[in-house]
């Protein structure tokens, strides 16, 4: 079976100027969806479900997208996440097929808008996968490192975290001011859904240490930043390749295992950031909000 197409709640393509509904060229015609009472871009999440019954055995091939991003699922298993990053011109779409028993089947997508994001674009946008109130090690932010390394348990995932402390604070000879510490941590994701967190460090792997690590103002080496930047598996060890002092490349190894100790279950606190922008970027390096 095929979704009746001017009901499907998928949304292809946009003709460039284009506001409302448009014609594909990819088995019918899709048309934007949206729920009555809610302000067309108001932010949050909205479920849409579409009730599905079948005599017999049947085929389905659905095709889907959204604005800003979507779970979608069959009778409340997620069969996928999407779409990819886009832009108005082109926008991504999932492709969903299977044979559905017989009897009454669910079809739904849970879509997410990102509060003002239409204003700069209306493609779609990455999904929020870790928060800084997520990291106990970071108070500023943080962000991927080295590309995620495919082990038995899951996707292991190196990431920056970055800690503000007043105290270590640095000021140059221009006048900036300079406070934070780049660390390292990692998280285990599922296999299956990638943007299912399972463990997390609970503290960080890697910490400035050494004088290239900590800094040196007189040779321009940073003050506590190391930053990975490539991760590879070989035989049994990883080696974490890394940059230290926004100078010089270094290398770190660890045993799988002795990684797998330090890390501990985890699942999100929030479904999206709770810190404020403004909170986080008020006042670091010697810049003002201004009045």
């Amino acid at each position: 079976m095929t979704l009746p197409e001017n009901k499907s709640g998928v949304y292809l393509h946009r003709e460039k100027g284009q506001q409302g509904a448009s014609s594909v060229e990819l088995g019918g015609t899709a048309y934007w969806a949206w729920h009555p009472d809610r302000k067309e871009h108001e932010a949050g999440y909205t479920l849409f479900r579409r009730d599905v019954t079948c005599a017999d055995k049947a085929p389905y091939h659905i095709i889907v997208s959204a604005d800003n991003r979507f779970n979608f699922y069959l009778d409340g298993k997620l069969l996928g996440r999407g779409p990819l990053r886009g832009d108005l011109d082109h926008y991504f779409y999932d492709e969903y097929e299977g044979v559905l028993a017989a009897g009454r089947h669910v079809f739904a997508a849970e879509v997410v808008v990102w509060s003002e994001a239409w204003q700069w674009s209306a493609a779609p946008w990455a999904e929020l996968l870790l928060g800084v109130e997520d990291v106990p090690f970071a108070t500023f932010k943080i962000g991927a490192a080295a590309p995620p390394i495919e082990t038995k348990e899951g996707f292991l995932l190196f990431f920056h975290a970055v800690d503000n402390d007043p105290a270590r604070e640095i000021v140059y000879p221009n006048g900036a001011r300079w406070c934070s510490r780049y660390t390292c941590g990692a998280v285990l994701l599922d296999k299956k859904d990638p943007f299912e967190i399972l463990a997390m460090t609970r503290k960080p792997l890697l910490v400035p240490e050494t004088d290239y690590e900590t800094g040196n103002m007189e040779l321009f080496w940073r003050e506590n930043v190391i930053f990975p930047c490539g991760a590879v598996m070989e035989k049994d060890v990883i080696r974490l390749y890394y940059g230290a002092g926004d100078y010089s490349t270094c290398m770190a190894e660890i045993d799988p295992d002795e990684l797998r100790g330090e890390m501990t279950p985890y699942t999100r606190k929030t479904r999206e950031a709770t810190v404020s922008p403004t909170e986080l970027w008020n006042g670091c390096y010697g810049w003002e909000e201004k009045a």
